[in-house]
């Protein structure tokens, strides 16, 4: 009983001693790397923005329907998702040319008519898009302690299924530029 009083004692003496000290302190400068550039949304070694932009470009692949309803995981990763809006809003932006798309391979341009040919063909089904591969700016906001990314590009995919309706893959559909 004695031991477990003295560990209160101190353990409460501790948190009265950091929590005074906390408030006398102030808080540090926000560092970057001196090479970063200020025409990139970069700091400088003098950052008074706190703005640093930590990444220019990092893509990475996001499955937007689950192409295994067994796999609850990836049910609960989307479950908030609202796959319609997401994929209307990108062929929206098509669409009023706010947007340019273009082939994933080649890089040729894919004029909006030929999107729309494509489309009332049957070549692709905005259902059937599964997958997108985001092309991101990352920064961080050290002062606010905020991070906010920046989608440049999406990749979209369609669904590939076997003879079983299983989904085997993505096809690739097209690189749109925000």
């Amino acid at each position: 009983m004695k031991t477990s009083t003295i560990y209160l004692v101190l353990l409460m003496v501790g948190l009265y001693l950091l929590s005074g000290s906390c408030n006398n302190r102030k808080s540090p400068e926000p560092t970057t790397h001196p090479s970063q550039n200020t025409e990139t949304g970069m700091g400088t070694e003098n950052n008074p923005s706190g703005v640093i932009t930590v990444a220019d470009q990092v893509i990475y692949d996001v499955e937007i329907i689950n192409p295994n309803p067994n796999d609850q995981w990836t049910s609960e990763c989307l479950s908030s998702l609202d796959h319609e809006v997401l994929v209307n809003f990108v062929f929206d932006g098509l669409y009023s040319e706010r947007f340019l798309a273009f082939d994933i391979f080649d890089g040729t341009s894919i004029s909006t008519k030929t999107i729309r040919i494509m489309e009332e063909n049957g070549d692709f089904s905005r259902e059937l898009i599964g997958k997108f591969q985001f092309k991101e700016i990352w920064v961080l906001d050290t002062l606010n302690m905020s991070y906010s990314k920046k989608v440049m590009e999406i990749r979209m995919g369609t669904q590939v299924f076997q003879d079983d309706s299983t989904v085997s893959g993505y096809e690739p559909l097209l690189r749109v530029v925000l």
